[in-house]
Protein backbone atom coordinates (compact mmCIF):
# COMPACT_ATOMS: atom_id res chain seq x y z
CA UNK A 1 0.00 0.00 0.00
CA UNK A 2 2.94 2.24 0.79
CA UNK A 3 4.15 1.63 -2.83
CA UNK A 4 0.98 2.71 -4.19
CA UNK A 5 0.38 5.42 -2.44
CA UNK A 6 4.11 7.20 -3.17
CA UNK A 7 3.77 6.10 -6.66
CA UNK A 8 0.42 7.85 -6.94
CA UNK A 9 2.37 10.90 -5.99
CA UNK A 10 4.62 10.75 -8.38
CA UNK A 11 2.47 10.49 -11.10
CA UNK A 12 0.50 13.57 -10.23
CA UNK A 13 3.53 15.47 -9.39
CA UNK A 14 5.12 14.58 -13.16
CA UNK A 15 1.43 15.14 -14.83
CA UNK A 16 1.34 18.54 -13.42
CA UNK A 17 4.37 19.35 -14.04
CA UNK A 18 5.72 18.37 -17.23
CA UNK A 19 3.51 21.00 -19.10
CA UNK A 20 5.48 23.89 -17.85
CA UNK A 21 8.30 21.74 -20.04
CA UNK A 22 6.94 23.07 -23.30
CA UNK A 23 9.13 24.70 -25.76
CA UNK A 24 9.92 24.45 -29.40
CA UNK A 25 12.18 25.77 -31.88
CA UNK A 26 10.34 28.41 -34.35
CA UNK A 27 12.38 29.23 -37.34
CA UNK A 28 12.94 33.06 -37.87
CA UNK A 29 14.80 35.12 -41.01
CA UNK A 30 16.88 37.73 -40.24
CA UNK A 31 20.09 38.49 -42.33
CA UNK A 32 22.23 41.18 -42.07
CA UNK A 33 25.26 41.98 -44.08
CA UNK A 34 28.13 44.90 -43.66
CA UNK A 35 31.24 45.42 -45.65
CA UNK A 36 35.11 46.85 -44.65
CA UNK A 37 33.89 50.50 -44.75
CA UNK A 38 31.57 50.17 -41.73
CA UNK A 39 33.64 49.64 -38.35
CA UNK A 40 34.30 51.51 -35.11
CA UNK A 41 30.92 52.32 -33.25
CA UNK A 42 28.10 49.11 -32.02
CA UNK A 43 24.83 49.48 -33.48
CA UNK A 44 21.65 47.69 -33.08
CA UNK A 45 20.91 45.59 -35.84
CA UNK A 46 17.79 44.20 -34.36
CA UNK A 47 15.32 42.98 -31.39
CA UNK A 48 14.24 39.74 -31.64
CA UNK A 49 10.48 39.17 -29.94
CA UNK A 50 8.90 35.96 -29.23
CA UNK A 51 5.57 35.68 -26.31
CA UNK A 52 7.88 33.12 -24.04
CA UNK A 53 9.26 33.02 -20.78
CA UNK A 54 12.80 32.66 -22.13
CA UNK A 55 14.81 33.11 -25.63
CA UNK A 56 17.68 31.35 -27.53
CA UNK A 57 18.97 32.47 -30.92
CA UNK A 58 20.86 30.23 -33.02
CA UNK A 59 23.19 31.93 -35.87
CA UNK A 60 23.31 29.27 -38.24
CA UNK A 61 25.29 30.42 -41.42
CA UNK A 62 27.21 33.25 -39.38
CA UNK A 63 30.39 34.65 -40.33
CA UNK A 64 32.25 37.57 -38.11
CA UNK A 65 35.86 39.00 -38.38
CA UNK A 66 38.75 38.75 -36.47
CA UNK A 67 38.16 41.83 -34.74
CA UNK A 68 34.17 41.91 -34.95
CA UNK A 69 31.62 41.01 -32.18
CA UNK A 70 28.09 40.60 -30.97
CA UNK A 71 26.41 41.91 -28.13
CA UNK A 72 23.02 40.58 -26.88
CA UNK A 73 21.25 42.42 -24.24
CA UNK A 74 17.90 42.18 -22.76
CA UNK A 75 15.64 44.42 -20.62
CA UNK A 76 16.91 42.57 -17.21
CA UNK A 77 20.61 43.87 -17.59
CA UNK A 78 21.77 40.34 -19.24
CA UNK A 79 24.59 40.58 -21.64
CA UNK A 80 26.15 38.45 -23.99
CA UNK A 81 29.41 39.53 -25.91
CA UNK A 82 29.83 36.86 -28.63
CA UNK A 83 33.21 36.89 -31.05
CA UNK A 84 33.35 34.10 -33.70
CA UNK A 85 35.42 31.98 -31.33
CA UNK A 86 32.54 32.13 -28.74
CA UNK A 87 30.05 31.08 -31.70
CA UNK A 88 31.84 28.01 -32.55
CA UNK A 89 32.00 27.05 -28.56
CA UNK A 90 27.82 27.60 -27.90
CA UNK A 91 27.40 26.04 -31.68
CA UNK A 92 26.25 29.00 -33.07
CA UNK A 93 23.92 30.08 -30.17
CA UNK A 94 22.92 31.90 -27.92
CA UNK A 95 22.81 31.78 -24.10
CA UNK A 96 19.64 31.30 -22.54
CA UNK A 97 17.97 34.78 -21.97
CA UNK A 98 15.25 35.10 -19.44
CA UNK A 99 12.17 37.06 -20.58
CA UNK A 100 10.52 37.72 -24.39
CA UNK A 101 12.93 40.13 -26.26
CA UNK A 102 16.61 40.11 -26.96
CA UNK A 103 18.46 43.23 -28.68
CA UNK A 104 21.15 42.57 -31.06
CA UNK A 105 23.77 44.72 -31.58
CA UNK A 106 27.06 44.57 -33.95
CA UNK A 107 30.75 46.07 -34.16
CA UNK A 108 32.37 45.66 -37.06
CA UNK A 109 35.92 45.95 -36.43
CA UNK A 110 38.66 47.24 -38.88
CA UNK A 111 38.20 45.75 -42.27
CA UNK A 112 35.98 42.95 -41.22
CA UNK A 113 33.40 41.77 -43.56
CA UNK A 114 30.35 40.49 -41.63
CA UNK A 115 26.91 38.47 -42.31
CA UNK A 116 25.00 38.05 -39.56
CA UNK A 117 22.05 35.16 -39.59
CA UNK A 118 19.23 34.42 -37.19
CA UNK A 119 18.15 31.42 -38.48
CA UNK A 120 15.89 30.05 -35.21
CA UNK A 121 14.82 30.63 -32.00
CA UNK A 122 13.80 28.60 -28.97
CA UNK A 123 11.00 29.51 -27.00
CA UNK A 124 8.52 28.08 -24.21
CA UNK A 125 5.26 26.71 -26.04
CA UNK A 126 3.20 30.04 -24.38
CA UNK A 127 0.05 28.54 -25.86
CA UNK A 128 0.36 25.05 -23.76
CA UNK A 129 1.45 26.85 -20.85
CA UNK A 130 -2.15 29.08 -21.11
CA UNK A 131 -4.22 25.96 -21.02
CA UNK A 132 -2.42 23.80 -18.11
CA UNK A 133 -2.57 26.80 -15.10
CA UNK A 134 -5.15 25.02 -13.17
CA UNK A 135 -3.37 21.83 -13.10
CA UNK A 136 -0.27 23.87 -11.78
CA UNK A 137 -2.19 25.44 -8.94
CA UNK A 138 -3.01 22.35 -7.91
CA UNK A 139 0.14 21.42 -6.79
CA UNK A 140 -0.15 22.71 -3.57
CA UNK A 141 -3.02 20.25 -2.40
CA UNK A 142 -0.47 17.90 -3.91
CA UNK A 143 2.30 18.75 -1.74
CA UNK A 144 0.42 19.00 1.59
CA UNK A 145 2.05 16.31 3.63
CA UNK A 146 4.49 15.79 6.69
CA UNK A 147 7.93 15.19 4.92
CA UNK A 148 7.40 19.09 3.72
CA UNK A 149 7.94 20.74 7.34
CA UNK A 150 11.36 18.49 8.00
CA UNK A 151 12.76 18.83 4.91
CA UNK A 152 16.49 19.54 5.53
CA UNK A 153 17.34 22.80 2.68
CA UNK A 154 20.19 24.42 3.79
CA UNK A 155 20.21 28.25 2.64
CA UNK A 156 23.31 28.93 3.88
CA UNK A 157 25.42 26.74 1.65
CA UNK A 158 29.28 26.95 2.19
CA UNK A 159 31.47 28.35 -0.46
CA UNK A 160 32.43 25.94 -2.30
CA UNK A 161 28.70 25.15 -3.34
CA UNK A 162 29.18 27.58 -5.89
CA UNK A 163 31.01 24.38 -7.88
CA UNK A 164 27.75 22.66 -8.50
CA UNK A 165 25.55 23.50 -11.16
CA UNK A 166 23.07 21.86 -13.05
CA UNK A 167 21.93 21.33 -16.45
CA UNK A 168 19.29 22.57 -18.70
CA UNK A 169 17.93 22.66 -22.42
CA UNK A 170 15.53 26.00 -21.47
CA UNK A 171 12.26 25.64 -19.86
CA UNK A 172 14.20 22.23 -18.80
CA UNK A 173 16.26 21.60 -15.75
CA UNK A 174 17.64 18.38 -14.97
CA UNK A 175 20.28 16.79 -12.80
CA UNK A 176 23.73 18.08 -11.29
CA UNK A 177 27.10 18.61 -12.24
CA UNK A 178 30.23 19.97 -10.08
CA UNK A 179 33.61 20.48 -10.52
CA UNK A 180 36.67 18.51 -10.24
CA UNK A 181 40.36 19.54 -9.55
CA UNK A 182 41.11 19.34 -13.27
CA UNK A 183 38.21 21.18 -14.51
CA UNK A 184 36.01 18.30 -15.73
CA UNK A 185 32.39 18.73 -14.76
CA UNK A 186 31.35 15.21 -13.15
CA UNK A 187 27.76 13.80 -13.65
CA UNK A 188 25.86 11.29 -13.97
CA UNK A 189 25.94 8.83 -17.06
CA UNK A 190 22.22 9.44 -17.23
CA UNK A 191 23.13 13.64 -18.04
CA UNK A 192 26.14 13.17 -19.85
CA UNK A 193 25.27 10.36 -22.42
CA UNK A 194 21.18 10.68 -22.50
CA UNK A 195 20.52 14.23 -21.74
CA UNK A 196 23.49 15.87 -23.09
CA UNK A 197 24.06 13.72 -26.56
CA UNK A 198 20.57 12.83 -27.03
CA UNK A 199 17.99 15.43 -25.19
CA UNK A 200 19.85 18.74 -26.15
CA UNK A 201 20.71 19.45 -22.45
CA UNK A 202 23.96 21.24 -23.81
CA UNK A 203 24.26 24.11 -21.44
CA UNK A 204 25.34 23.85 -17.64
CA UNK A 205 24.22 27.04 -15.52
CA UNK A 206 25.86 27.92 -11.71
CA UNK A 207 24.41 30.40 -9.33
CA UNK A 208 21.05 29.63 -10.24
CA UNK A 209 18.37 32.45 -9.06
CA UNK A 210 15.04 31.25 -7.55
CA UNK A 211 12.28 30.09 -10.26
CA UNK A 212 9.76 32.14 -11.67
CA UNK A 213 5.77 32.15 -10.49
CA UNK A 214 4.95 28.09 -10.86
CA UNK A 215 7.90 27.21 -10.48
CA UNK A 216 9.33 28.02 -14.13
CA UNK A 217 12.94 27.56 -14.80
CA UNK A 218 14.67 31.00 -14.37
CA UNK A 219 17.94 31.12 -15.98
CA UNK A 220 21.42 33.20 -14.39
CA UNK A 221 23.07 35.40 -16.42
CA UNK A 222 24.96 34.08 -19.37
CA UNK A 223 28.30 34.79 -17.97
CA UNK A 224 27.11 32.04 -15.38
CA UNK A 225 26.36 29.34 -18.56
CA UNK A 226 28.40 27.66 -20.21
CA UNK A 227 27.96 25.35 -23.07
CA UNK A 228 28.94 21.41 -23.16
CA UNK A 229 30.94 19.75 -25.57
CA UNK A 230 28.54 17.25 -26.34
CA UNK A 231 31.37 14.85 -28.18
CA UNK A 232 33.65 14.56 -25.57
CA UNK A 233 33.14 12.32 -22.53
CA UNK A 234 33.25 9.35 -20.03
CA UNK A 235 30.80 6.84 -18.90
CA UNK A 236 30.53 3.84 -16.76
CA UNK A 237 28.54 2.05 -13.96
CA UNK A 238 28.70 -0.58 -12.10
CA UNK A 239 26.40 -3.26 -11.13
CA UNK A 240 26.01 -4.50 -7.35
CA UNK A 241 23.23 -6.60 -5.25
CA UNK A 242 21.33 -6.13 -2.20
CA UNK A 243 21.55 -8.50 -0.14
CA UNK A 244 18.29 -9.40 1.30
CA UNK A 245 18.08 -8.26 4.90
CA UNK A 246 17.08 -5.11 7.31
CA UNK A 247 13.47 -3.91 6.34
CA UNK A 248 13.53 -4.18 2.92
CA UNK A 249 12.88 -7.37 0.62
CA UNK A 250 14.47 -6.78 -2.92
CA UNK A 251 11.75 -9.29 -4.36
CA UNK A 252 9.19 -6.85 -3.96
CA UNK A 253 10.52 -4.18 -5.73
CA UNK A 254 9.37 -3.60 -9.03
CA UNK A 255 10.25 -1.33 -12.16
CA UNK A 256 13.63 -1.20 -11.16
CA UNK A 257 15.26 -4.17 -13.76
CA UNK A 258 19.10 -4.70 -13.45
CA UNK A 259 20.68 -3.03 -10.17
CA UNK A 260 23.25 -0.65 -11.00
CA UNK A 261 24.85 2.79 -10.44
CA UNK A 262 26.53 5.17 -13.01
CA UNK A 263 28.26 8.00 -13.82
CA UNK A 264 29.79 10.83 -16.52
CA UNK A 265 32.62 12.84 -16.97
CA UNK A 266 32.22 15.80 -19.34
CA UNK A 267 33.90 19.02 -20.30
CA UNK A 268 32.39 22.63 -20.24
CA UNK A 269 33.67 24.85 -22.72
CA UNK A 270 34.73 28.47 -22.13
CA UNK A 271 31.52 31.10 -22.16
CA UNK A 272 31.62 34.57 -23.30
CA UNK A 273 33.85 35.55 -20.65
CA UNK A 274 36.43 33.23 -21.98
CA UNK A 275 36.85 30.81 -18.87
CA UNK A 276 35.36 27.89 -17.82
CA UNK A 277 33.47 26.90 -14.94
CA UNK A 278 36.71 26.10 -12.22
CA UNK A 279 38.29 29.33 -13.21
CA UNK A 280 35.49 31.61 -13.48
CA UNK A 281 33.68 30.24 -10.23
CA UNK A 282 37.26 29.43 -8.29
CA UNK A 283 36.25 26.81 -6.42
CA UNK A 284 36.26 22.90 -7.11
CA UNK A 285 36.08 19.61 -4.88
CA UNK A 286 38.94 17.92 -4.23
CA UNK A 287 38.66 13.74 -4.77
CA UNK A 288 39.42 11.03 -2.02
CA UNK A 289 38.80 7.50 -1.88
CA UNK A 290 35.59 6.55 0.03
CA UNK A 291 35.75 5.08 3.50
CA UNK A 292 36.27 1.42 3.66
CA UNK A 293 33.27 -0.27 4.84
CA UNK A 294 35.37 -1.74 8.31
CA UNK A 295 35.85 2.05 9.15
CA UNK A 296 32.25 2.84 8.49
CA UNK A 297 31.62 -0.20 11.27
CA UNK A 298 33.07 1.85 13.97
CA UNK A 299 31.95 5.43 13.82
CA UNK A 300 30.10 7.62 11.87
CA UNK A 301 30.55 9.38 9.01
CA UNK A 302 28.37 12.64 7.46
CA UNK A 303 28.20 13.72 4.23
CA UNK A 304 26.36 16.73 1.86
CA UNK A 305 25.02 15.59 -1.25
CA UNK A 306 24.50 18.69 -3.13
CA UNK A 307 22.12 18.71 -6.04
CA UNK A 308 19.67 20.23 -7.93
CA UNK A 309 16.77 17.93 -7.66
CA UNK A 310 13.16 18.73 -7.63
CA UNK A 311 11.74 18.04 -3.59
CA UNK A 312 8.43 18.12 -2.09
CA UNK A 313 9.05 21.81 -0.88
CA UNK A 314 9.37 22.65 -4.33
CA UNK A 315 5.84 22.08 -5.08
CA UNK A 316 4.46 24.45 -1.99
CA UNK A 317 7.72 27.24 -2.76
CA UNK A 318 7.42 27.52 -6.41
CA UNK A 319 10.78 29.52 -6.65
CA UNK A 320 12.88 26.71 -5.57
CA UNK A 321 12.02 24.93 -8.33
CA UNK A 322 15.47 23.24 -9.33
CA UNK A 323 17.53 25.40 -6.79
CA UNK A 324 20.68 24.47 -5.08
CA UNK A 325 19.91 21.87 -2.15
CA UNK A 326 21.70 19.98 0.49
CA UNK A 327 20.84 16.76 1.61
CA UNK A 328 22.68 16.26 4.96
CA UNK A 329 22.70 12.01 5.70
CA UNK A 330 25.50 8.94 7.44
CA UNK A 331 27.10 6.81 5.67
CA UNK A 332 26.13 2.81 5.72
CA UNK A 333 28.91 0.16 5.67
CA UNK A 334 28.54 -1.00 2.14
CA UNK A 335 30.07 -4.86 3.05
CA UNK A 336 26.71 -5.10 5.64
CA UNK A 337 24.34 -4.43 2.61
CA UNK A 338 26.05 -5.69 -0.14
CA UNK A 339 26.88 -8.89 -1.94
CA UNK A 340 29.28 -7.51 -4.37
CA UNK A 341 33.07 -8.63 -3.68
CA UNK A 342 34.36 -5.12 -4.36
CA UNK A 343 31.33 -3.95 -2.30
CA UNK A 344 33.59 -0.66 -1.04
CA UNK A 345 33.44 0.78 -4.63
CA UNK A 346 29.92 2.28 -3.78
CA UNK A 347 28.87 5.02 -1.10
CA UNK A 348 25.73 3.92 0.53
CA UNK A 349 23.95 6.19 2.80
CA UNK A 350 20.95 6.82 4.20
CA UNK A 351 17.62 9.11 2.44
CA UNK A 352 15.62 8.90 6.06
CA UNK A 353 16.32 13.03 6.62
CA UNK A 354 13.17 14.52 5.57
CA UNK A 355 14.18 15.46 1.94
CA UNK A 356 12.33 13.23 -0.26
CA UNK A 357 12.91 13.33 -4.24
CA UNK A 358 9.53 13.06 -6.53
CA UNK A 359 12.36 12.22 -9.34
CA UNK A 360 15.29 11.16 -10.18
CA UNK A 361 16.53 14.84 -10.99
CA UNK A 362 19.18 14.94 -8.46
CA UNK A 363 21.32 12.25 -10.56
CA UNK A 364 24.89 13.17 -10.47
CA UNK A 365 25.33 15.48 -7.25
CA UNK A 366 28.68 15.26 -5.51
CA UNK A 367 28.62 13.14 -2.12
CA UNK A 368 31.24 15.51 -0.02
CA UNK A 369 32.27 15.03 3.24
CA UNK A 370 29.86 17.42 5.62
CA UNK A 371 31.02 21.09 5.90
CA UNK A 372 34.30 20.38 3.60
CA UNK A 373 34.96 20.26 0.18
CA UNK A 374 35.73 16.86 -0.43
CA UNK A 375 34.04 14.20 -2.76
CA UNK A 376 33.51 10.97 -2.01
CA UNK A 377 32.01 9.70 -4.92
CA UNK A 378 28.90 10.34 -7.26
CA UNK A 379 25.39 10.04 -6.24
CA UNK A 380 22.85 8.37 -8.97
CA UNK A 381 19.56 7.99 -7.70
CA UNK A 382 17.51 7.95 -4.47
CA UNK A 383 15.79 4.54 -3.95
CA UNK A 384 12.24 4.08 -2.11
CA UNK A 385 12.94 1.31 0.28
CA UNK A 386 16.96 0.45 0.62
CA UNK A 387 19.74 2.77 1.57
CA UNK A 388 20.89 5.38 -1.75
CA UNK A 389 23.90 3.73 -3.84
CA UNK A 390 26.58 5.99 -5.21
CA UNK A 391 29.92 5.14 -6.95
CA UNK A 392 32.66 5.61 -5.02
CA UNK A 393 36.49 7.09 -5.71
CA UNK A 394 37.79 3.82 -4.92
CA UNK A 395 36.48 2.47 -8.01
CA UNK A 396 39.43 2.78 -10.41
CA UNK A 397 37.60 2.97 -13.83
CA UNK A 398 36.20 6.02 -12.37
CA UNK A 399 39.04 7.46 -10.42
CA UNK A 400 41.56 6.77 -13.30
CA UNK A 401 38.83 8.02 -15.72
CA UNK A 402 38.61 11.74 -13.84
CA UNK A 403 42.61 11.41 -13.63
CA UNK A 404 43.49 11.46 -17.31
CA UNK A 405 39.88 12.61 -18.86
CA UNK A 406 42.15 15.56 -20.38
CA UNK A 407 45.80 13.98 -20.86
CA UNK A 408 47.37 10.87 -19.63
CA UNK A 409 50.59 13.13 -19.25
CA UNK A 410 49.36 15.13 -16.11
CA UNK A 411 49.77 15.79 -13.27
CA UNK A 412 47.91 17.66 -9.96
CA UNK A 413 49.06 20.05 -7.41
CA UNK A 414 46.91 21.05 -4.18
CA UNK A 415 48.32 22.74 -1.14
CA UNK A 416 45.49 22.12 0.42
CA UNK A 417 44.95 18.69 0.27
CA UNK A 418 45.49 16.40 3.39
CA UNK A 419 47.51 13.90 1.90
CA UNK A 420 51.11 13.06 2.56
CA UNK A 421 51.78 10.59 0.32
CA UNK A 422 51.46 12.53 -2.39
CA UNK A 423 51.88 10.59 -6.06
CA UNK A 424 50.69 13.09 -8.34
CA UNK A 425 46.99 11.51 -9.18
CA UNK A 426 44.25 13.64 -8.70
CA UNK A 427 42.93 11.90 -5.84
CA UNK A 428 46.93 12.47 -4.17
CA UNK A 429 48.01 15.48 -5.51
CA UNK A 430 51.78 17.20 -5.29
CA UNK A 431 51.68 19.75 -2.27
CA UNK A 432 54.37 21.80 -4.07
CA UNK A 433 54.40 22.85 -8.16
CA UNK A 434 58.25 21.97 -8.16
CA UNK A 435 57.50 18.92 -6.85
CA UNK A 436 55.32 18.44 -9.79
CA UNK A 437 57.63 19.87 -12.50
CA UNK A 438 60.27 17.42 -11.45
CA UNK A 439 57.92 14.19 -11.98
CA UNK A 440 55.95 15.66 -14.62
CA UNK A 441 56.93 14.03 -18.12
CA UNK A 442 58.73 15.99 -20.63
CA UNK A 443 55.93 18.06 -22.73
CA UNK A 444 53.44 16.84 -20.14
CA UNK A 445 50.78 19.42 -18.29
CA UNK A 446 50.99 20.39 -14.69
CA UNK A 447 47.76 20.95 -13.03
CA UNK A 448 47.50 23.63 -10.12
CA UNK A 449 44.51 24.17 -8.00
CA UNK A 450 44.11 27.79 -7.12
CA UNK A 451 46.23 29.03 -4.11
CA UNK A 452 49.53 31.08 -3.11
CA UNK A 453 52.50 28.91 -4.01
CA UNK A 454 55.47 30.44 -2.41
CA UNK A 455 58.29 28.69 -4.06
CA UNK A 456 61.48 29.74 -5.60
CA UNK A 457 60.60 28.91 -9.56
CA UNK A 458 63.76 27.51 -11.42
CA UNK A 459 62.09 25.23 -14.32
CA UNK A 460 64.55 23.37 -16.65
CA UNK A 461 62.17 21.31 -18.04
CA UNK A 462 59.13 21.82 -20.55
CA UNK A 463 56.46 21.67 -19.01
CA UNK A 464 52.52 22.88 -19.26
CA UNK A 465 51.38 24.47 -16.32
CA UNK A 466 47.74 24.90 -16.18
CA UNK A 467 45.60 26.30 -13.01
CA UNK A 468 41.77 25.20 -14.23
CA UNK A 469 39.86 25.75 -11.07
CA UNK A 470 40.92 28.75 -9.63
CA UNK A 471 43.26 31.77 -9.33
CA UNK A 472 47.05 30.55 -8.83
CA UNK A 473 50.04 32.55 -7.84
CA UNK A 474 53.30 31.26 -7.61
CA UNK A 475 55.61 33.63 -5.58
CA UNK A 476 59.04 34.76 -6.85
CA UNK A 477 61.03 34.41 -3.58
CA UNK A 478 60.18 32.76 -0.18
CA UNK A 479 60.43 29.76 1.58
CA UNK A 480 58.54 26.19 0.98
CA UNK A 481 54.96 26.39 2.54
CA UNK A 482 53.58 23.83 5.32
CA UNK A 483 50.58 22.10 4.29
CA UNK A 484 47.58 24.14 4.77
CA UNK A 485 44.95 21.48 5.59
CA UNK A 486 44.65 18.12 7.19
CA UNK A 487 41.38 16.08 7.53
CA UNK A 488 39.84 16.93 10.59
CA UNK A 489 39.28 15.37 13.39
CA UNK A 490 35.65 16.38 13.88
CA UNK A 491 35.31 15.06 10.12
CA UNK A 492 33.58 11.31 11.98
CA UNK A 493 31.10 13.30 14.86
CA UNK A 494 27.84 14.32 14.57
CA UNK A 495 27.26 17.48 12.13
CA UNK A 496 27.89 21.03 14.23
CA UNK A 497 29.51 18.90 16.92
CA UNK A 498 32.84 19.82 18.81
CA UNK A 499 35.73 17.95 19.99
CA UNK A 500 36.06 14.33 20.32
CA UNK A 501 33.56 12.58 22.41
CA UNK A 502 34.32 9.53 25.03
CA UNK A 503 37.09 7.42 24.78
CA UNK A 504 38.03 6.82 20.94
CA UNK A 505 39.29 3.36 22.18
CA UNK A 506 37.46 0.38 20.68
CA UNK A 507 37.83 -2.51 23.17
CA UNK A 508 35.84 -5.45 23.26
CA UNK A 509 37.10 -9.16 24.96
CA UNK A 510 39.11 -10.91 22.68
CA UNK A 511 42.30 -9.18 21.94
CA UNK A 512 42.51 -6.96 25.02
CA UNK A 513 43.39 -3.94 21.94
CA UNK A 514 44.87 -0.74 23.37
CA UNK A 515 47.09 2.00 22.53
CA UNK A 516 49.03 4.06 24.65
CA UNK A 517 49.75 7.35 24.51
CA UNK A 518 46.65 8.20 23.01
CA UNK A 519 46.94 10.93 21.52
CA UNK A 520 50.61 10.96 20.66
CA UNK A 521 53.26 13.20 19.30
CA UNK A 522 56.24 10.84 18.27
CA UNK A 523 54.80 7.14 18.80
CA UNK A 524 52.26 5.35 19.96
CA UNK A 525 52.58 1.49 21.81
CA UNK A 526 50.17 -0.68 20.34
CA UNK A 527 48.89 -3.68 22.67
CA UNK A 528 46.90 -6.96 22.19
CA UNK A 529 46.49 -10.21 23.52
CA UNK A 530 45.68 -13.46 21.70
CA UNK A 531 43.94 -16.22 22.81
CA UNK A 532 45.06 -18.54 20.98
CA UNK A 533 48.35 -18.99 18.65
CA UNK A 534 47.60 -17.45 14.94
CA UNK A 535 48.68 -15.46 12.49
CA UNK A 536 48.25 -11.87 13.09
CA UNK A 537 48.32 -8.86 10.71
CA UNK A 538 48.39 -5.58 12.46
CA UNK A 539 47.92 -2.66 10.18
CA UNK A 540 47.60 1.32 10.22
CA UNK A 541 44.78 3.02 8.29
CA UNK A 542 43.84 6.62 7.56
CA UNK A 543 40.10 7.76 8.46
CA UNK A 544 39.47 7.25 4.61
CA UNK A 545 40.16 3.28 5.29
CA UNK A 546 43.53 3.48 2.87
CA UNK A 547 46.43 1.27 4.33
CA UNK A 548 49.19 3.55 5.04
CA UNK A 549 51.49 0.96 7.18
CA UNK A 550 51.79 -2.69 8.28
CA UNK A 551 53.25 -2.88 11.57
CA UNK A 552 52.64 -6.82 12.00
CA UNK A 553 52.59 -9.73 9.76
CA UNK A 554 53.14 -13.16 10.89
CA UNK A 555 52.15 -16.59 10.36
CA UNK A 556 51.71 -17.91 12.95
CA UNK A 557 52.33 -15.78 16.74
CA UNK A 558 52.11 -17.33 19.94
CA UNK A 559 48.89 -16.70 22.33
CA UNK A 560 49.13 -13.74 25.44
CA UNK A 561 50.38 -10.68 25.18
CA UNK A 562 52.26 -8.75 22.32
CA UNK A 563 52.85 -5.14 21.86
CA UNK A 564 54.21 -3.21 18.63
CA UNK A 565 55.38 0.43 18.65
CA UNK A 566 54.06 2.56 15.93
CA UNK A 567 56.32 5.93 15.16
CA UNK A 568 53.65 7.99 13.52
CA UNK A 569 55.69 6.91 9.72
CA UNK A 570 54.06 5.77 6.88
CA UNK A 571 55.29 2.62 4.77
CA UNK A 572 57.61 5.40 2.88
CA UNK A 573 59.24 6.28 6.02
CA UNK A 574 57.87 9.47 6.01
CA UNK A 575 55.60 11.37 8.94
CA UNK A 576 52.13 10.63 8.82
CA UNK A 577 50.06 14.13 8.57
CA UNK A 578 48.09 14.96 11.82
CA UNK A 579 44.45 13.56 12.33
CA UNK A 580 42.65 10.35 12.75
CA UNK A 581 43.65 6.93 12.72
CA UNK A 582 42.92 3.51 12.59
CA UNK A 583 45.11 0.77 14.49
CA UNK A 584 43.50 -2.65 13.34
CA UNK A 585 44.43 -6.10 14.07
CA UNK A 586 43.36 -9.27 12.43
CA UNK A 587 43.74 -13.08 13.06
CA UNK A 588 42.40 -15.95 10.81
CA UNK A 589 38.70 -15.56 12.59
CA UNK A 590 38.34 -12.13 14.52
CA UNK A 591 39.17 -8.34 13.61
CA UNK A 592 39.26 -5.67 16.33
CA UNK A 593 40.57 -1.68 16.18
CA UNK A 594 41.65 0.95 17.69
CA UNK A 595 41.38 4.47 16.87
CA UNK A 596 44.33 6.90 17.32
CA UNK A 597 44.83 10.27 17.17
CA UNK A 598 48.29 11.64 16.15
CA UNK A 599 49.53 15.24 17.16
Amino acid sequence: MKKLMIDVVLCVVIFSTSPLWAQKIIPYNFYHQTDSSAEGSLQVITTVNASSNFLRLYFKGTQLGKESYLVLETADGAKQKLHYRDLENWGFSSAYFNGNAVKVSLYTGKGDMNKIIINAVKVSDGEMEKSTVKDVVGRKNVSSQPAVANSDINYELPPHAAAVGRFTNGNKSYGTGWIAPNGAIVTSQRVAYNLVQEDGYDVIEFNIPPSNHYGSVNHPGPDDQYPVNINKRDIGSENYNYKRKHDFDIENEDGYGEWHTTWGIIEALPNSTGLRPGERQQHHFQIVRNPGSFTLESTNVWVDIFHYGEITTDLIYESQYRTLKTHVTKLLPSEEYLTSNDHDNFVLYNKDNGDITLSDSDTGAPIAYNQFNIAIGVHDDFLFWPPAVGTGFRNSELLNGLDHFFSSDVVYVDQNSFWDSSTGAIDKPYFQVLDAIDHADISGIVSIAKGTYDEPMYVTKAVTLKAPVGKVVIGEEGVFNTRKATLPRELFLEPETAGLQGNLEENDSGFDLKSFPNPFTLSTEINYSLEKSSGVDVSVYDNLGNKIKSLVHEKIQSHGYHSVVWDGNNESGLQAMPGLYVIRIETGSQSKIVKVIKN
